[in-house]
């Protein structure tokens, strides 16, 4: 009972906002050189980060991996992802919110985990079942509002991701999902297309070569005539 009153005294605005503008000073110092911007509230803990990333409101990225140019949305978490460039993640979305077992008798963690998410807990360690999976979102990916990601997941370069859509299963490069569980609704290019889109792997070049560039990639035919020649 102490211990508790002790935490909540410690939790509030004031201590809270000093803790988080404290760590995220020491975040963007340690990445003074890659343009990193963190925004009001946002928490960046056990990550690897690119240049030009961008962390919004409230979002959360925990033991996770965003490389060059991928931005998170607002009130986003993500947790356990190895994250691609050029990602454009949306607001509230919600990546890697972890497992719980469906062949058990009990889906309650007390038994099952040792982190006390209900406060009592019955297992004596963590070992009966693997609470969390990883996460792969590949590159130029686009995850709509509200969406949920399942663990265990791999989202292909190009793909879109509805607003509101859950997914539970493999993402096929350069797709379009929606729905409850997700399903292809169409892909975004020809298999022909697709397949010179993903040879040419663009997201690696450097960035002198998006500004002399960038033009062309507002058609996937003038880009791949111009790659081709080249």
């Amino acid at each position: 009972m102490i211990k508790m009153i002790f935490k909540l005294l410690l939790k509030n605005p004031i201590t809270e906002w000093g803790y988080w503008y404290l760590r995220t000073l020491k975040l963007l110092f340690g990445h003074r050189n890659k343009h990193l911007k963190i925004e009001y509230m946002a928490v960046v803990n056990n990550t690897q980060l690119g240049i030009y990333n961008t962390i919004y409101n409230y979002a959360s990225v925990v033991a996770s991996t965003v490389n060059d140019f991928s931005y998170i949305g607002p009130n986003t978490h993500v947790n356990n992802a190895e994250i691609g460039k050029f990602c454009s993640i949306g607001p509230n979305v919600r990546i890697g919110p972890g497992k719980h077992p469906t062949n058990m008798v009990s889906t309650f963690p007390a038994f099952f985990s040792v982190r006390g998410q209900g406060q009592i807990i019955f297992a004596d360690s963590d070992g009966y079942f693997e609470e969390t999976g990883k996460v792969k979102i590949k590159n130029d990916v686009w995850i709509g509002a509200s969406a949920i990601i399942m663990d265990n997941i791999t989202i292909g370069d190009g793909a879109i991701i509805a607003a509101g859509a859950v997914v539970t299963k493999d993402v096929p490069p350069y797709a379009i999902v929606g729905g409850v569980p997700a399903k292809v609704i169409k892909f975004r290019f020809s298999e022909d297309t697709i397949e010179q889109l993903l040879s040419s792997k663009w997201w690696d070049h450097d960035i002198e070569w998006y500004k002399l560039h960038w033009k062309e990639m507002h058609s996937a035919g003038a880009f791949l005539s111009k790659n081709n020649n080249n």
